[in-house]
């Protein structure tokens, strides 16, 4: 695989594991909002130029972990390791244990 191809399946990796964050977090606010919607506490938006800073701070942060993978810092095939396997086992325990950490926060029990 070129480094070029490489480079294109790290960062669009990375962009999935983002895009995936960011659905999580939504399900969860929505499903809590919906199961306790006293818990929901009013934010303020974040600025335009926050939310820029931070996206170029996190390309940064792939840029170097990408450079420190070329020069031999350690193999590229880490840029990829994910333990799917975990992480599908995993992912419905946290789910599931949502509403109880939400019933937490109701009743002050941190």
């Amino acid at each position: 695989m070129s480094d070029t191809l490489t480079k294109l399946a790290y960062q669009t990796f990375q962009q999935g594991k983002s895009y995936f964050g960011l659905a999580h977090k939504t399900l969860g606010y929505n499903l809590q909002n919906l199961l306790y919607p006293d818990s929901i506490r009013q934010t303020q938006p974040f600025g335009v130029e926050l939310i820029a800073l931070l996206q170029q701070k996190n390309a940064k942060l792939q840029e170097t972990d990408w450079l420190d993978a070329e020069r031999g810092v350690y193999p590229t095939s880490l840029l990829f390791d994910n333990p799917w396997e975990d992480f599908f086992r995993y992912y419905p325990v946290v789910l599931l244990d949502m509403p109880q950490m939400w019933e937490k926060l109701q009743s002050k029990k941190y």
